[in-house]
């Protein structure tokens, strides 16, 4: 099978990763495959080539006829058999507002099945979000109806079960496609992970410690209290020392809220790794007890960096569980609710043996296309 994967950007992004990590195992499986970024946001070069994929890219959130033309010949010189959209609103006009782009995708399809992963849909479907984003939500909507009549895509795929049922609403067949991490687990002796990210920051003679993190960025929405304060002193009552460390890029508001953590919890130590390479962000994952995830629980299942703490099995702590109903509840057995027992909540919190997810997201989406 011969598929083009369209995305809007392939420059640090998390759907770009996606994109050529399925690209790549879909190729490994037998399939030919190529990636267009259509609205990538940096200097690149308009051709590459990874693992035999061939990646051709394009700037800029405008469609001019030249761009248009470019790459209607991109594809109609691969002649695929699937085209699978990679959708965020946001990635490909300003607003999320999609204006022009359907029209401009449409003008640029081959005679092909179409594909369409969304992961994001509308803006403004939690149950807290602040009206100005509702309103806006209702505007992206409106857009996404109408490309998706113009486009007419013979299958919608998304990562979890709360967009499912949002665009089911909207009387769409949609199917789940699950996440995986981007993260590959690398062999690292215990000894060697603990040398390097625990045992630097403890105090001196303490081997008595919980270490749990954060990967990634820092909801701004997320609020770190009450539950770092009830691990903190069920640290304190059990003579513990408490190391909480993140790695990756945390984002400007993540910042501000690490910020603040230091300020209010300076019994804890607090150690921000920042980015790392793919093998460093593997040996850190294995050396904590738990990660904690900032994102709510009914939209967990659509975290990249919940995925990768997951693949290396790692239990995972979610503290955002207002807006989830048991519907939307993930059913991992590895994501646990916090809840104010930390000591009960504690002894739940083993790790399991890695459970890598590409090769099965892979395999089940060649089944949608089959």
């Amino acid at each position: 099978m011969r598929i083009s994967f369209i995305t809007a950007a392939l420059s640090n992004d998390g759907v770009g990763d996606y994109t050529r990590l399925l690209a790549a195992s879909c190729q490994r499986m037998g399939h030919t495959c190529q990636i267009i970024s259509i609205c990538d946001h940096e200097q690149v070069s308009m051709v590459e080539s990874d693992e035999d994929i061939q990646i051709s890219r394009f700037q800029a959130k405008t469609f001019p006829q030249e761009k248009l033309s470019s790459i209607r010949q991109t594809l109609a010189d691969f002649k695929p058999d699937w085209i699978s959209l990679q959708f965020v609103p946001y990635g490909f006009e300003g607003r999320g507002c999609l204006r022009t782009f359907p029209t401009a995708l449409m003008a640029t399809l081959p005679d092909a099945k179409l594909q369409i992963m969304f992961h994001e849909i509308w803006s403004g479907v939690d149950r807290l979000s602040p009206f100005k984003r509702r309103i806006l939500g209702i505007i992206q909507k409106r857009y996404i109806k109408k490309m998706l009549k113009l486009l007419k895509p013979q299958s919608i795929q998304t990562s979890n079960t709360f967009y499912k049922n949002l665009l089911e609403q909207e009387s769409l067949k949609v199917s789940r496609l699950p996440l995986f991490g981007n993260i590959p687990l690398k062999n690292w002796e215990l000894d060697a992970a603990r040398k390097q990210f625990i045992e630097p920051y403890l105090n001196s003679g303490s081997s008595n410690f919980i270490h749990f993190g954060i990967f990634g960025s820092i909801h701004r929405e997320w609020n770190p209290e009450p539950s770092l304060s009830i691990i903190s002193e069920y640290a304190g009552k059990n003579g513990k020392q408490v190391l909480f460390t993140s790695i990756g890029r945390i984002g400007a508001a993540g910042h501000l809220i690490w910020e603040s953590m230091k300020q209010r919890h300076p019994e804890v130590t607090f150690i921000s790794h920042g980015e790392a390479t793919s093998s460093i962000i593997s040996g850190w994952l294995q050396s904590l007890d738990f990660g904690i995830a900032t994102s709510p629980m009914h939209i967990i299942e659509k975290s990249g960096t919940v995925k990768a703490m997951l693949e290396h099995g790692l239990p995972v702590v979610v503290t955002r569980l207002g807006e989830a109903n048991n519907e939307e509840m993930a059913d991992d057995a590895q994501i646990f609710p916090f809840h104010d027992d930390f000591q009960k909540l504690f002894e739940l919190l083993k790790r399991t043996p890695p459970r890598p997810g590409l090769e099965q997201t892979t395999q089940l989406f060649i089944q949608v296309l089959s």
